[in-house]
């Protein structure tokens, strides 16, 4: 099977799910009673209290400290931990916190999947994981302000190592440079291929709202005729 054969199959695979994408901190610990946490639904609804625990797609709630709710992973934005960097007013808004030296950001999703990544990245020594359902799952972790490095798992036969430089140029104009590493199991062939995926991206905005802009081309190594160019806009 070409690689660019294998490429639309993946694709084919993960766009129904990508609705479904959740975002949950790094610093999430169930067994620390201490925690507060911070729920976001898709809808923008906001539920501060702890998660008691997580099994297979749903997560047990206990809001205001004894409100037990249920929530599937496909109605969660993202959860946080009280003291990550922002934390919502009681209406609705979000409010900075006041703390010394550089402010602490809220982990927010740099890149959707492999499919574009945004001119942001994570602070330095700043984690975040995502995953789509149980089908994909990735940390990144910044490096430096402005360089961030992580690792993607699409199931059941692809591994994606990926990295990115960003750099501001306007408050609201950012600009960045990165490459994908594709390596994909081919079940068929009982082989791996590979191919290397350089992009160039300009995101307008901030973290919560922007336009963004990608262009790369996707190489495959050993398959010269399936070379083709991505872009993308959203």
């Amino acid at each position: 099977m070409s690689f660019l054969k294998q490429w639309l199959l993946i694709l084919l695979l993960i766009i129904p799910t990508l609705v479904s994408s959740q975002t949950f901190s790094p610093n999430l610990n169930l067994s620390d009673a201490t925690q507060v946490h911070i729920l976001t639904t898709n809808r923008g609804d906001i539920f501060i209290g702890r998660v008691v625990e997580i099994i297979d797609t749903r997560v047990s709630f206990l809001a205001n400290g004894d409100i037990p709710i249920e929530f599937q992973f496909n109605e969660i934005n993202k959860i946080t931990v009280k003291g990550e960097g922002f934390l919502p007013h009681s209406d609705g808004d979000e409010k900075e916190l006041a703390l010394p030296g550089r402010p602490v950001q809220e982990p927010f999703n740099t890149q959707l999947m492999f499919l574009t990544a945004t001119a942001f990245s994570l602070d330095r020594g700043k984690s975040l994981y995502s995953n789509v359902d149980v089908l994909w799952n990735s940390i990144d972790i910044g490096v430096t302000d402005n360089f961030q490095a992580g690792f993607g798992v699409l199931l059941p036969y692809m591994a994606i190592p990926r990295a990115k430089f960003t750099f501001d140029i306007l408050d609201k104009v950012h600009l960045g440079a990165g490459i994908n590493v594709f390596t994909v199991y081919d079940f068929y062939f009982n082989d791996f291929n590979m191919a290397f995926h350089p992009f160039a991206v300009t995101t307008f905005g901030e973290p919560n709202l922007f336009v963004n802009i990608t262009g790369g081309y996707i190489l495959p190594v050993g398959f010269i005729e399936d070379r083709f160019m991505v872009a993308g806009l959203g």
